[in-house]
């Protein structure tokens, strides 16, 4: 079940988080790839199967060895791939202009 990843984009959060933990973000990309979606809802699963060909956003689950949730979502065009962990996806807003922040726009870029 393999589909593109597109560019492969990961906040330093998770990449800390995988690092503490001896973990392979290629081993969770191809786990993500290859359809397992790791801790996600019975409804998301199904989502994510029937994605694969219709072209929705794909989100994958995994907890770090330390108990972190990861979290693994590959955009419904396929360009793109953002790891984060759970957290993250709350981006910090200006509270002026309601804008993402800087920090909350600081990813680093992966290959496979």
């Amino acid at each position: 079940m393999k589909f593109p990843l597109g560019e492969i984009l990961v906040t330093p959060r998770a990449r800390q988080a995988l690092a503490a933990s001896s973990q392979s973000i290629e081993e969770l990309l191809a786990r993500h790839q290859s359809g397992d979606w790791g801790e996600v809802t019975v409804d998301e699963r199904r989502l994510n199967d029937e994605g694969v060909t219709k072209r929705f956003n794909l989100v994958s689950a995994y907890r770090t060895g330390n108990g972190e949730r990861l979290m693994i979502v590959t955009k419904a065009d396929r360009t793109t791939t953002l790891v984060h962990l759970s957290p993250d996806i709350r981006p910090p807003l200006c509270p002026n202009t309601g804008a993402l922040t800087p920090e909350s726009q600081v990813v680093e870029r992966s290959t496979m």
